[in-house]
């Protein structure tokens, strides 16, 4: 009778542990604006409790009225006490056409996840402005708004 009572509280915190699903990392802010004049902008993270599978945000073009082509570059950033920073790439996006917002997902590659799995030091997540082409640098006036940042 004991050995079944144990066993049973022991099942019970197995699913009890279970149906607390373990926390991905939050951005400390909301929305980021990117521009031709500053192309990057990052945000600290909220430590998770286990590593994100995806990135997902939405993107929108707030103005641009040369329709120049560009992507937004995702990356994740980690710094320690004393030791180099780390960074790893997730991916990028290219908005076409690029008016009006759209959603966006892409799948954080191992180092990345790697890196959102430390358990010290800051992490940080960096927004780019990527131009299409290196000989058609982006210009002004061009602002991109990334809202709705959220890891799964």
């Amino acid at each position: 009778m004991i050995g079944r009572l144990g066993a049973t509280l022991v099942l019970a915190a197995a699913c009890a542990a279970d149906a607390k699903l373990p926390q991905v990392p939050q951005a400390e802010v909301s929305m980021l604006r990117l521009s031709a004049e500053a192309p990057r902008a990052a945000t600290a993270l909220r430590r998770g409790t286990r590593a994100p599978t995806s990135l997902a945000f939405t993107l929108e073009t707030l103005e641009d009225p040369a329709a120049q082509a560009y992507s937004v570059s995702a990356e994740v950033r980690w710094a320690g006490d004393g030791e180099p920073a780390v960074t790893a790439a997730i991916g990028q996006v290219t908005p076409f056409p690029a008016t009006g917002a759209a959603r966006f997902e892409l799948a954080v590659p191992a180092d990345a996840a790697a890196l959102l799995s430390r358990v010290n030091g800051r992490l940080e997540l960096e927004l780019g402005l990527v131009e299409i082409d290196e000989d058609r640098p982006l210009r002004a006036p061009l602002r991109v708004e990334v809202r709705d940042v959220a890891w799964r």
